[in-house]
């Protein structure tokens, strides 16, 4: 191979090292953007669950004494009825009594059209607070939707995809990182409801000394995506060896 031949390689090498360098900048600026929006959305996710389930625990508290009070007025409803019943049998009893006991029967009556009308009332104010519920419920199952495909354009950028588990947990998967098996799952799960982030289990398994110092350093830097370059580097050393 003669020398201009190896200077040719030579530069040809030079550059790629510079482009991968040049790669790897953009990179990192670009999970730093990741870091800053899944952090808001994580901020604005747990804001909107706890108004949600405020406002759930006092729509059903609004609901439980609506029915606690429908349920007392058709006892009085029932007492009255009997009331009826009773003064009409003393009508026929007592012929004297008729004018008064009459007029008992007829005020015996309005106070259970007024009954009814109340708990007809009563009915549709807590059909009502159950539509309010269920409007609630829809609205934040449609933020969550929102959430997931918004996640799901991360997921092609950066091979990773993630998935909610249930209100607190959330599951990170990565993929195409075994060129072998590109449907080989590698996937970490972490809890992101409380005050502090709690990481589940891996899959595969990794080292419980690892995840304890990530965890550990999660929460003090608080970045998600350091995080998750750190468990993606354990899976691909998992691949390569």
């Amino acid at each position: 191979m003669n020398d201009s031949r190896i200077n040719s390689v030579h530069e040809g090498i030079k550059k790629r090292f510079v482009e991968f360098d040049s790669l790897k900048e953009e990179m990192d600026k670009f999970l730093e953007s990741i870091d800053r929006t899944l952090s808001n959305k994580q901020a604005d996710f747990s804001h909107q669950k706890h108004i949600h389930q405020q406002q759930t625990i006092e729509r059903k508290g609004i609901n439980e004494r609506l029915q606690k009070q429908i349920s007392d007025l058709s006892l009085k409803e029932s007492f009255k009825q009997q009331q009826v019943t009773d003064a009409m049998k003393t009508l026929k009893e007592n012929e004297e009594k008729v004018i008064k006991d009459d007029q008992e029967r007829i005020e015996l009556q309005d106070a259970v059209k007024q009954v009814e009308a109340e708990i007809k009332r009563l009915n549709q104010e807590a059909i009502k607070i159950q539509d309010e519920l269920k409007s609630s419920n829809e609205a934040f199952d449609e933020r969550m939707q929102s959430h997931l495909e918004v996640e799901l354009v991360y997921g092609l950028f950066t091979g990773m995809r993630i998935e909610p588990l249930d209100d607190d947990e959330i599951k990170l998967s990565f993929f195409n990182l075994d060129p072998n098996d590109l449907e080989r799952n590698f996937s970490v799960v972490v809890n992101v409801g409380g005050e502090k982030y709690q990481i589940g289990e891996t899959n595969p398994a990794l080292s419980r000394e690892f995840l304890e110092n990530a965890q550990l350093e999660l929460n003090q830097h608080g970045r998600l995506s350091r995080f998750l370059k750190q468990v993606w580097s354990q899976f691909d050393s998992l691949v390569s060896s």
